[in-house]
């Protein structure tokens, strides 16, 4: 009786995929066919678009938009590579972000204070709400912004914070703008190490997807399901979507808004594209023996991102597009259009059910495995008719395995024209990891949306934590902080040279020199710091030391100046710092919490009034704009460095009341300089602020 059943769900299963084989063999021969017809004729009259062309054409304004929320990791490094690397001159960058998110808040408020082109727009409301709400409100930012230049952008680019941008991007989009109203380009992973199988599915399946499935959906169709970035929207394409809608683009009851973007477009008429250009450079790649050796590799003009490489980062963020492009496109789009527009949306929405069913596979596979072998050593005789050899479940068996011979092939095309033959060779096995993702995130999507339709609760942005290549990878090395601030041109070299003299003689910070003489303001002083130390920028206000002074003990904060702003979304400790920790902070922190805590930049006012407040238990709004007293006696040569970090190894709050007596209790400081500079401490403070 089982065998039978094993059977009938054998026979169902391989006739399910035997579908959605025949479905991406379709795609694979008009792919190919397309190729050979466009390489004998169309190639052979229209040379490949040359950097001259793109060059030529006068430059149009054009607005960047970057949703941010809980981006403080990497959206400053996103911003900074972007700055150095684009070739063009006229576009301007619109980062979205919310209150209730203070670190990515000062993050990007550092950027606009550095780059004249970046603006942050702040969302009227507590996030995170969603992407597409995000990004209305970005754009009535753009048309104020419009209205105050009085200039028009021709052309609005979609971006994420961890997008890697390629220089000519702008350039493209330029040359493009005026005759499309979407422009795509291909979105691809940054190459990961052959140990990172998780995210080196996103490597293989956006290589195939953006390299053939793209490509033949706008050939069929003219429709090209936007990718969220690297998308430029024509100018006549927002404010056609902004008719009706009270100036809101962006569909906010769906959590794929740049998937249903498209489709809009196109029942308006419009006009979609999606573009490979090709550039030819050289890269070193490893060799199998060791050693590495030059080869040259042919890119697309597009973006590069890093993907999840954890398994639950990766099907959560899976499921969101599951969710928002399979379910909830299904429920408000239907099937709209021709016969080849709903069989691209049948393409979209198999994976609902083929990522269940292929798994299922996995499992009757080995089950039927399992028979053979049990019928070979004579524990099973006799066998259902349906698994026979020469019935037509067999066939089907056998037709399902020239279709995955073929599925292999193709991955392995794609992959190894982008990354190598090694990552090529790698992208097999790590099918059956992406369809293990795929399973998750389509169980996870249906649980989702299984429970929105029985409780009516609204499905909330989902949002992946992001990464970014390091700094080395991208821009030069670290500059020490006087380069900055000349580079900034916050400090002339006399100053500069000045200032290195006295710190030279004295011993004491250079910011804390230039601040003594005023040459630099706090917020400029904490900026600098944070681009040297490659930390972001965060601010403290009554509410974040009210809602978080109990994160961390008491006596170590004050011990080693450390102000508790949160947790992060990895359930990390999120600490500010005027300077980057010492070893020994480090070092402590490492003992407390079991995952490294995140640091970020703030200012010296701010410090001081954090330690005030978690010392006492009250608010002064007095030690707004004062030094640190320990940073006062150095400076007045009292106490010597090395005093005071002794002073504070043993320092502890309830037993020995305030720093400057525990200082004179041990013999380090006299009663009488003690109270100078606490007078002289009390005269430094801002008298137009109250708040940190």
């Amino acid at each position: 009786m089982w065998l039978t059943l094993l059977a009938w769900l054998a026979a169902f299963t391989n006739l399910a995929i035997l579908v959605s084989s025949c479905d991406d063999f379709f795609v694979d021969a008009y792919f190919w066919v397309r190729e050979l017809y466009r390489s004998l004729t169309i190639r052979r009259t229209h040379p490949p678009l040359r950097l001259e062309q793109l060059q030529e054409k006068p430059e149009t304004a054009l607005a960047l938009m970057v949703p941010a929320w809980r981006e403080f990791s990497v959206i400053g490094e996103m911003v900074e590579t972007a700055t150095t690397v684009l070739d063009y001159d006229k576009y301007d960058i619109f980062i979205g972000t919310y209150p209730n998110d203070p670190e990515t808040c000062a993050e990007v408020d550092r950027l606009a204070r550095r780059f004249r082109r970046v603006h942050r727009v702040q969302v009227p409301h507590d996030g995170p709400t969603s992407k597409a709400d995000c990004l209305n409100w970005v754009i009535q930012a753009i048309f104020q912004f419009e209205e105050q230049r009085g200039e028009r952008f021709a052309g609005i680019i979609l971006h994420d914070s961890e997008d890697v941008i390629h220089p000519l991007e702008l350039k493209l989009f330029n040359y493009l703008v005026d005759r499309k109203d979407l422009v795509q380009l291909p979105v691809l992973s940054l190459e990961r190490e052959w140990s990172e199988w998780v995210a080196g599915t996103y490597q293989d399946d956006f290589a195939e997807w953006h390299g053939k499935d793209l490509v033949v959906r706008e050939s069929l169709t003219g429709l090209v399901p936007c990718a969220g970035v690297g998308a430029c929207y024509s100018r006549r394409a927002i404010e056609a979507l902004c008719q009706g809608t009270d100036n809101q683009p962006f569909n906010t009851d769906t959590l794929t808004e740049d998937y249903d973007f498209s489709f809009r477009l196109k029942e308006l008429g419009m006009s979609q594209v999606f573009v490979k250009v090709p550039v030819a450079y050289p890269v070193r790649v490893r060799r199998l023996l060791g050693g590495t050796r030059e080869v040259v590799r042919s890119s697309l003009v597009g973006v590069r991102e890093y993907f999840p490489h954890q398994f639950r980062a990766a099907y959560r963020q899976r499921a969101r597009w599951i969710l928002g492009i399979g379910l909830q496109g299904w429920q408000i789009l239907g099937w709209p259009g021709g016969l080849a527009a709903r069989y691209l949306l049948f393409r979209d929405r198999k994976g609902l059910f083929t990522s269940l069913v292929t798994i299922f596979g996995y499992v009757l596979f080995l089950s039927l495995g399992g028979v053979y072998i049990a019928g070979r050593l004579g524990l099973v005789t006799r066998f259902p008719p349906l698994l026979h050899p020469g019935s037509w479940v067999v066939t089907v068996m056998y037709i399902n395995a020239l279709f995955m011979a073929n599925r292999i092939l193709q991955r392995f095309i794609f992959v190894s024209k982008l990354f190598g033959v090694i990552q090529g060779i790698l992208s097999i096995p790590r099918i059956i990891v992406g369809n293990i993702l795929n399973f998750a995130s389509a169980c996870r999507a249906w649980r989702l949306f299984i429970g929105h339709l029985i409780t009516g609760r609204r499905l909330s942005w989902d949002k992946t934590v992001h990464s970014f290549p390091t700094h080395a990878e991208l821009l030069p090395l670290r500059r020490k902080l006087g380069e900055i601030l000349l580079a900034w041109n916050h400090l002339d070299k006399d100053q500069l040279d000045v200032a290195l003299t006295e710190q030279a003689d004295k011993g004491l910070p250079l910011g804390s020199i230039l601040l003594e003489r005023a040459w630099i303001d706090e917020e400029t002083l904490a900026d600098a710091i944070a681009e040297q130390s490659r930390l972001s920028r965060s601010t403290v206000t009554p509410e974040t030391l009210t809602r978080h002074r109990d994160r961390l003990p008491l006596a170590m904060a004050l011990r080693h100046s450390l102000v508790p702003l949160g947790s992060g979304e990895l359930e990390e400790e999120l600490i500010g710092v005027t300077t980057p920790p010492s070893e020994a902070t480090a070092e402590a922190l490492h003992t407390l919490f079991t995952r490294p805590p995140r640091f970020f930049i703030i200012t010296e006012s701010e410090r001081a009034q954090a330690m005030a407040y978690l010392a006492t238990g009250r608010m002064h709004p007095r030690s707004a704009g004062r030094r640190l007293l320990g940073d006062l006696l150095i400076q007045r040569g009292y106490i010597t460095r090395k005093q005071l970090d002794t002073a504070i190894a043993s320092y502890q709050p309830e037993r020995d009341g305030r720093l400057g007596s525990h200082l004179v209790s041990l013999g380090h400081l006299d009663p009488e300089a003690l109270q100078g500079v606490i007078l002289e401490q009390n005269a430094r403070q801002a008298p137009d602020r109250a708040e940190v």
